[in-house]
């Protein structure tokens, strides 16, 4: 401190006596005092709303940290969700596999029969162009044979063989 009052000194007119001087150093100091008062007190201020800037900062960190928590905890639970609604739709496609499966062996259990059924209309029908091809032989030689009878036969003896064949008949007919 005296160094300052030196120099203060030294800078002020020589008239002025020790004890003036020292007044008027405490006089600046006070003023300086009062203005490092004034200074500390913005200082203390802006530190206290830096502070209440920080616990505001602090308390929506806080806060955005539990909606970031919040947020995964919902992903997870949304995730889980899906995996088991896909485990579920897996199951469901499995089941509709198996039934599909069923219905495949049912359509070529129809499909074999089908063959047989086919393969035995073939031979049915191959038996009856056979059958048909004999009817009409038989119908030919029926009609032949018709044909030569009347010519044989007189008409009397026609009707006695047809009397006699009806009395056959029922004579067969009540045994």
């Amino acid at each position: 401190m005296k160094r300052v009052a030196s120099k203060t000194i030294k800078k002020v007119d020589k008239k002025e006596s020790e004890f003036e001087t020292l007044v008027r150093l405490i006089e600046e100091g006070a003023k300086k005092t009062d203005n490092l008062e004034k200074l500390i007190n913005e200082g203390s201020k802006k530190t206290d709303n830096l502070e209440k800037l920080i616990n505001e900062g602090s308390k929506k960190t806080d806060n955005l940290e539990k909606l970031i928590h919040t947020g995964f905890e919902k992903t997870e639970e949304l995730a889980r969700l899906v995996a088991n609604g896909f485990e579920r739709v897996d199951k469901r496609f499995e089941q509709i596999d198996k039934r599909f499966g069923q219905i495949d062996k049912r359509f070529e259990k129809i499909d074999s029969k089908l063959e047989l059924i086919d393969s035995q209309l073939f031979s049915i029908n191959h038996e009856l162009k056979d059958h048909t091809v004999r009817l009409d032989s038989i119908e030919r030689k029926q009609g032949g044979l018709r044909i030569s009878l009347d010519e044989t036969v007189h008409q009397s003896e026609f009707k006695k063989l047809s009397k006699r064949v009806v009395v056959l008949e029922r004579s067969v007919s009540k045994l």
